[in-house]
C-alpha cells in the first residue's frame, strides 16, 4: 500500500485505493461466477422469506390460543394477574418452569483474556434481530477461561436473551452448538423440558408474549437493562395437558422448521464465501 497520509489518525488518500492493481476476470468469467453467487443468495432470500412466512404463523397461532382464546370457547373465564384466562388455564412464574436462569460475565472481569480461536463466547452482537446466532461475531475464550466462567455454560435448546444495551433479541440455541459462554447482557434460559417443552415458552417469544411486561420493567442506569430477577418472575399462562399438548404439536413443527432453515441458510452462506476466492482463482470451473 502506498504511503500513509500524515495527520492524526492514519489513512488513505483516494489516490492510494486508485493505483492498487487487481485481478480483473474476463467478462464472460464474471458473468458466470455472478451466476453462481447469485444462485446461492436467491436461495439465501427464499429462505428468509420461509422463515418469515413460518415466524408469522407461529404468531397467528400464539395470538388465536392466548390472546383471542379461540380453542378455549364455551369455558368460563376467571381473573388473573394477566387480565381474563380461560378458567383451565393457569399462571406460572418463568422461573417455575425453568433449571436455571442466569447470565454471564466478561472474562476480563477475573483477569481472564480472550483468544482468537477456542470456545465461542456470544455477546448481544451476536444474537441477531432475526433470531440467529451470528458465528461471525462470536469472540472467543480458552478452555480454562470457559471452566472458571462454569455458571454461563450454553448448552443446545437453551433460550439465549439479552438483558442490557439493546434489550430483548433472543434465539434458540441449535444443536451444532455443543459448548459456548456468554456475558453479563446476555441471560441462558434452560426451559425444565418435564414440564414444558422449550419450544413452548419460544414460541411466546416470537408472539411478543414478553413485551409489555418487560417494557414496564426496564431499569435505567447507564444503560436500560432487565434484572435476572425480573425475567425470573415473568408470568407464563400455560394450559391444561391436553390442550398444551395440542398446541405443541403444532407449534413445535413450525419452530423446527425455522431451525432448519437456519442452518441450511448458514451452510449456504459458508459455501458461497469459501467458493468465491476459488472461483476468482479459476481453481472451481462455474
Amino acid at each position: 500500500v502506498a504511503e500513509q497520509s500524515v495527520s492524526a489518525y492514519p489513512s488513505l488518500r483516494a489516490s492510494d485505493i486508485e493505483d492498487l492493481e487487481i485481478d480483473l476476470p474476463s467478462l464472460t468469467e464474471q458473468k458466470r461466477i455472478a451466476s453462481v453467487l447469485c444462485s446461492i443468495d436467491d436461495k439465501i432470500s427464499i429462505n428468509s422469506r420461509i422463515n418469515h412466512n413460518l415466524e408469522e404463523q407461529v404468531q397467528a397461532l400464539y395470538k388465536s390460543w392466548f390472546v383471542d382464546f379461540e380453542p378455549f370457547k364455551g369455558e368460563e373465564y376467571i381473573e388473573s394477574e394477566i387480565g381474563m384466562i380461560p378458567s383451565s388455564c393457569k399462571v406460572s412464574r418463568l422461573q417455575d418452569v425453568c433449571e436455571l436462569i442466569t447470565k454471564g460475565t466478561t472474562p476480563t472481569s477475573l483477569g481472564l483474556r480472550f483468544s482468537d480461536d477456542g470456545i465461542p463466547f456470544v455477546k448481544v452482537e451476536s444474537i441477531s434481530d432475526a433470531h440467529t446466532l451470528d458465528e461471525g461475531k462470536f469472540a472467543f475464550i480458552a478452555a480454562e477461561a470457559n471452566e472458571a466462567l462454569s455458571r454461563s455454560k450454553i448448552k443446545s435448546g437453551d433460550i439465549l436473551f439479552t438483558i442490557a444495551g439493546t434489550l430483548g433479541r433472543f434465539c434458540l440455541v441449535p444443536k451444532r452448538i455443543s459448548q459456548a459462554n456468554t456475558n453479563q447482557a446476555v441471560s441462558i434460559i434452560r426451559v425444565d423440558q418435564t414440564i414444558l417443552p422449550v419450544e413452548y415458552v419460544y414460541s411466546l417469544l416470537l408472539g411478543g408474549y414478553h413485551i409489555d411486561y418487560c417494557t414496564r420493567n426496564i431499569q435505567q442506569a447507564v444503560q436500560a437493562n432487565l434484572s435476572l430477577g425480573t425475567l425470573k418472575n415473568l408470568p407464563i399462562i400455560i394450559p391444561r395437558p391436553d390442550k398444551l399438548e395440542q398446541y405443541c404439536l403444532t407449534v413445535m413443527q413450525l419452530i423446527n422448521g425455522i431451525e432448519l432453515k437456519k442452518d441450511e441458510t448458514r451452510l449456504l452462506s459458508i459455501s458461497r464465501d469459501s467458493i468465491l476466492p476459488k472461483l476468482m482463482s479459476g481453481c472451481l470451473s462455474c
